[in-house]
């Protein structure tokens, strides 16, 4: 995180933060907004988020890994749970 907002709250300048695909969305049926379909993409060296629209990056994972996970894991999600109708 480079810069935040005077009104953010969760992350502080400094946080390792990874954008997500579905900004806003954390459970319940998915929402139509979608990082780089519905909305525009993140191929920038800065990028503007909402706060609810970032996650922590595993202290593990260097930046390459960890930008991967946005799609890795919606692709994941979207076999499983959208193609395969797992409930």
């Amino acid at each position: 995180m480079v810069l935040t907002g005077s009104d953010v709250q969760r992350w502080k300048v400094g946080d390792r933060v990874v954008g997500i695909f579905m900004p806003g969305w954390i459970s319940g049926p998915a929402t139509a907004t979608k990082v780089g379909a519905t909305v525009d993409g993140v191929l920038a060296e800065y990028v503007l988020f909402d706060e609810q629209a970032v996650v922590s990056v595993s202290a593990h994972l260097d930046f390459a890994e960890a930008a991967t996970l946005p799609c890795a894991a919606v692709t994941a999600w979207h076999a499983v749970v959208e193609r395969g109708a797992l409930h």
